[in-house]
């Protein structure tokens, strides 16, 4: 299956991420090809960038070391305003 790169996609992605107010949680692996590719998250209230340790595109929060789960839990129970409850 081919998928085509188209431009204008990247460049609205691009500025919804500078420009909303919505809480987001972006999470990588650092080596996912992706991770090379992937839009710059500027340091805002409502964005959270974690890029797992040797993590590939299979990162998840799940498979997070617990210090980065840590980190991911605490955001969501911010926003929320809820617990969470980890294993």
């Amino acid at each position: 299956m081919h998928i085509d790169y188209i431009k204008e996609t990247a460049f609205r992605v691009k500025k919804f991420i500078q420009t909303t107010n919505e809480e987001l949680i972006f999470i990588y692996g650092e080596f996912d090809p992706w991770t090379a590719s992937a839009f710059e998250v500027p340091q805002k209230h409502n964005f959270l960038k974690i890029v797992k340790p040797g993590g590939s595109h299979s990162a998840r929060i799940g498979n997070l070391p617990p210090e980065q789960k840590k980190q991911v839990t605490d955001k969501l129970e911010d926003w929320l305003g809820i617990s969470i409850a980890t294993n």
